[in-house]
C-alpha cells in the first residue's frame, strides 16, 4: 500500500510518499495543484492525508477531492 502526506503552507505542498520515501514540493496553486493531481495519479495512493492549516489547506482539499 502506498500513503501521501501533504505539509501545508501558503506557498507550498510538501509532499511525502509511503513507503518509497520520495518527497517533493508543489506550488499551493491551482496550476500547482492540478500538477499534483497528476502525479498522485499515477502513484494511485491508498490515502492522502493534509494537514489542517488554518484554511491554507481548503484550495488542495478542493481539487484533490474533485479530481477524477
Amino acid at each position: 500500500m502506498r500513503f501521501v502526506g501533504i505539509d501545508v503552507s501558503k506557498d507550498w505542498l510538501d509532499v511525502h510518499v509511503v513507503p518509497e520515501g520520495e518527497s517533493f514540493r508543489s506550488p499551493n496553486t491551482s496550476e500547482g495543484l492540478d500538477q499534483l493531481t497528476a502525479r498522485l495519479r499515477e502513484l494511485s495512493p491508498e490515502r492522502v492525508a493534509l494537514e489542517a492549516s488554518g484554511g491554507l489547506e481548503t484550495l488542495a482539499v478542493a481539487e484533490l477531492s474533485a479530481a477524477p
